[in-house]
């Protein structure tokens, strides 16, 4: 197709389940679309399939980074040196101007923590912009919360963090439910709230931060 561009696939890692991540160095023609964090767009792979994935990684970025689930023809096929065409990244992304010198919530289950990520790459050098950043993160297993390794530094730059399992696992300190369970205790006056996960989860939280006090034109979901 016209609009697509050559790319390799590179750097997978396992996670669990199924679970991996990936990368790519993007033509500058695809990397100069990618304006807002959030946003995503499609892979191809010759013979296989397309599908539409977020990215990782802040607009800022060289590389382009992934959360896979596998389970799909697409997903399966995705290997280092793998050659992909990459479509212009497009879609709405998050509004984070529109939250500087604001609390910010985000709520991420899953994979939906991917394009949460970018927008955490994106916060994280003008941290001083924003009020309270505040993260619900939930997962099935402690290996599925993608992006640990990097979870200290995000603490030390002040980003709060509220990590939960859908059930208790061995060794799990932490909370253990639905990030619909987890969002009492956050600060909610003037705050924005960026959403990601499975439609059901979007919508029940969207509903439980209006009752608790978030206005509805400051949810946004990356879609």
């Amino acid at each position: 197709m016209a609009d697509e561009h050559p790319a390799f696939l590179r750097n997978r890692r396992e996670l669990a389940n199924g679970l991996f991540t990936i990368s790519l160095d993007p033509p500058e023609a695809v990397r100069a679309t990618f304006h807002t964090p959030g946003q995503y767009h499609r892979l191809t792979i010759e013979g296989v399939g397309e599908s539409y994935f977020a990215l990782a990684s802040a607009p800022t970025a060289t590389t382009f980074e992934y959360l896979v689930r596998g389970g799909s023809t697409v997903a399966d096929a995705m290997v280092d040196g793998l050659a992909v065409a990459l479509s212009a990244v497009a879609g709405p992304g998050f509004p984070l101007q529109q939250a500087v010198g604001h609390h910010l919530i985000m709520v991420a289950t899953g994979t939906g923590i991917a394009p949460i990520r970018s927008v955490i790459q994106t916060i994280l050098p003008q941290r001083a912009r924003f009020g309270r950043v505040q993260l619900v993160y939930g997962a099935r297993t402690e290996p599925e919360l993608a992006f640990s390794s990097e979870f200290e530094a995000w603490a030390s730059a002040g980003l709060e963090l509220h990590l939960t399992l859908s059930s208790k696992h061995p060794g799990w300190k932490g909370e253990v439910g639905r990030v619909q369970q987890r969002l009492s205790p956050l600060e909610k006056t003037g705050a924005f709230a960026f959403l990601c996960g499975q439609a059901e989860m979007e919508t029940e939280v969207a509903g439980l931060l209006v009752s608790q006090g978030v206005e509805a034109a400051r949810i946004f979901l990356n879609h």
